[in-house]
């Protein structure tokens, strides 16, 4: 029984597959950031536990935010003796660098990210390479972004957006810089 109290998981509901075009056009704030820090707050009078995420801005793709640091808030954590697990919810690590969509940073939610993964991904060294490239927040090399992806019936979400190419092509063979991710996501924007 005390177990019970101790651990505390939450279900998250099914996440809706959205375009690379939603992901970009309904985030208030898209960044290229590196996580520098994170830390577990209890809500006052509530076992609500929320882990607050701290970010330094390397870059923003869209939005007004000025700062050189954020700070996101995601539902779960541990703090004492509760945890609070949300399933499906991948916060962002410390050390990770990577292009994150907020979809409203000033407004509390289970996931800040827009559509969870398919707003989070990460900028890592590839040796095969010998540079950096994107990868979705799942590992996978991002080789393009198409803006006008085919909408058509809802598919299970697979942590990416509609419209990100994991693949390579016969135009395309290595996957994007953060640059050339950068710049396809302002022109999905224009």
């Amino acid at each position: 029984m005390l177990l019970c109290l101790l651990v505390m998981p939450v279900f998250a509901s099914s996440i809706k597959p959205v375009s690379v075009s939603e992901v970009t056009n309904n985030s208030t704030l898209i960044f290229e950031g590196m996580v520098s820090g994170s830390r577990v707050v209890q809500t006052p009078g509530s076992r609500a536990i929320h882990t607050l995420v701290t970010f330094e801005v390397l870059d923003v793709i869209k939005g007004d935010h000025t700062d050189s640091t954020i700070e996101l808030s995601f539902l779960g954590g541990s703090k004492g003796e509760i945890t609070m697990h949300v399933t499906d919810l991948h916060r962002p690590k410390v050390g990770e660098r990577g292009v994150y969509f907020v979809e409203n940073p000033a407004r509390p939610q289970v996931n800040p990210l827009y559509g969870w993964d398919q707003g989070h991904y990460l900028i890592k060294y590839q040796p095969e390479l010998g540079r950096m490239a994107v990868t979705t927040r799942s590992g996978k090399a991002i080789y393009g972004v198409q803006s006008k992806a085919a909408t058509g019936r809802a598919t299970l979400n697979r942590g990416v957006a509609r419209g990100i190419a994991t693949s390579a092509s016969a135009a395309v063979s290595d996957p994007l810089t953060s640059d050339d991710f950068k710049q396809q996501i302002r022109q999905v924007l224009q």
